[in-house]
């Protein structure tokens, strides 16, 4: 029996591609954030005081007391407790946690990248999405990831197996049962039409949707002897179904909105193609030329668009509503890379380049293009801002069509994710 031991040397390392491209991305980082440390003045390295910076206070206190509820004020019942618990049962400090967040965060991205057959060089493109460095500090992102990793990899092999942990564990870590729902309807009756068979697992992974969340409400009353109390407190977050007043904005202004008004072009555009899905489908009865992970990941971050713009208020000495965190709930999921892979690495030609200008455009508008940015000295400063911002999505665009350039991007997202993470433990807000 002959063995072709060069072929097999080639499968062996293709099947590492994306540990290689963890590995290396880690000791980029690393090298980066250590010069920066070294030549560069008010970097900081993580230690357990500057870790504990904005909602990581609050996973923090969620760990050591559990809930309580003070009218009248800011109080941990918005978020879920999934994490915190996970961080008490592990009882690791802050740094210990990060570490587990950053382990929990590999091992998904792996198979997320193996799923999708990624090579180096665009598993490396992906890993330095700035907004990633959620998922290495005490944050539930990283949680999130992995869980959404579950019912993606569930979705694309029909494996109950995957599908209900991950929404089990969704459900408990954020309030994604009013997206979740939605979600899955539009998913299965795209993939498989209006069909009975899709009625049971549907209602079933509906149903685990709905417990999870009665559990979390249930953990939250019996610490605080109130039932639903989390939607009072919601609006002391300042969440609140309400119409947007433009322009939108974001807690730190201009110095963030670029990173929120990506993430917000991203909603834009996948809200385009699930409408365009749901017309060829439902009214041409096109087949789809999605995968149903890439229908679910595209409907999710339709429906974050519509919540961040729809479901938050104006906040103190802001003009319009506050889009803040999305950057968060768009770049840390692998529901971005699913989308992001299929829409920009498969859809050739024109077409592509129509529809990117047209939701750049009404993005811009969106964000406060059509008169001089809050922060920015004069109209042509803002020009160059939004410039900037679109000069930056193209070139994504274009890295995701040709690998050769996205080492470029690379450097820039790894600059940017070092600066990011250095922020977070400057208590400067980044979502």
């Amino acid at each position: 029996m002959h063995i072709n031991f060069t072929h097999s040397r080639y499968l062996f390392w293709k099947e590492r591609r994306p540990l290689l491209a963890l590995i290396t991305h880690l000791f980029i980082f690393c090298i980066l954030y250590l010069l920066f440390y070294l030549f560069v003045t008010n970097i900081k390295l993580p230690d357990t005081d500057n870790l504990l910076n904005w909602d990581a206070t609050w996973y923090y206190r969620l760990k050591v007391v559990g809930y309580y509820y003070i009218e009248g004020r800011q109080n941990p019942l918005v978020f879920f407790p999934l994490f915190p618990f996970l961080w008490k049962v592990t009882m690791l400090d802050q740094l210990g946690v990060s570490v587990l967040n950053f382990l929990l965060f590999s091992i998904s991205f792996y198979f997320i990248a193996k799923k999708l057959a990624l090579d180096f060089l665009t598993s490396l493109f992906f890993l330095s999405t700035p907004s990633l460095f959620f998922c290495y500090i005490p944050y539930s992102e990283s949680l999130f990831f992995f869980a959404s990793t579950l019912i993606l990899l569930g979705l694309e092999s029909n494996k109950k197996n995957f599908l209900l942990p991950g929404i089990v564990i969704a459900s408990l870590t954020r309030a994604v049962n009013i997206i979740f729902v939605p979600v899955l309807i539009f998913t299965y009756i795209v993939t498989f039409g209006y069909k009975k068979r899709i009625l049971t697992p549907l209602l079933i992974q509906i149903l685990m949707i709905f417990i999870a969340t009665l559990s979390v409400f249930y953990i939250q009353y019996y610490y605080t002897g109130q039932w639903f109390a989390m939607f009072k407190v919601q609006k002391l977050w300042n969440r609140s179904l309400q119409i947007p007043t433009l322009p939108l904005t974001t807690l730190t202004g201009s110095r963030k909105l670029w990173l929120d008004g990506t993430a917000l072009f991203i909603c834009i555009l996948a809200s385009y193609d699930t409408l365009k899905t749901i017309k060829d489908g439902f009214i041409l009865r096109k087949k789809s030329i999605w995968t149903p992970g890439a229908l679910f990941a595209m409907a999710y971050l339709s429906i974050i668009g519509i919540l961040s713009v729809f479901y938050s208020g104006i906040w103190p000495n802001q003009e319009g509503t506050s889009i803040m965190s999305i950057n968060r709930y768009v770049f840390s999921t692998p529901f971005f890379i699913y989308y992001a892979y299929y829409k920009f690495g498969y859809q050739q030609g024109k077409r592509l380049w129509g529809e990117l200008i047209i939701v750049l455009a009404i993005t811009i508008f969106c964000l406060g293009g059509y008169k001089t940015l809050a922060g920015l000295p004069s109209y042509g400063a803002t020009i160059l801002y939004f410039g900037l911002i679109v000069g930056y999505i193209i070139l994504y665009a274009l890295c995701l069509k040709n690998r050769k350039c996205s080492i470029l991007i690379y450097m820039i997202n790894t600059i940017i994710q070092v600066l990011l993470f250095n922020a977070f433990l400057s208590n400067n807000w980044v979502g």
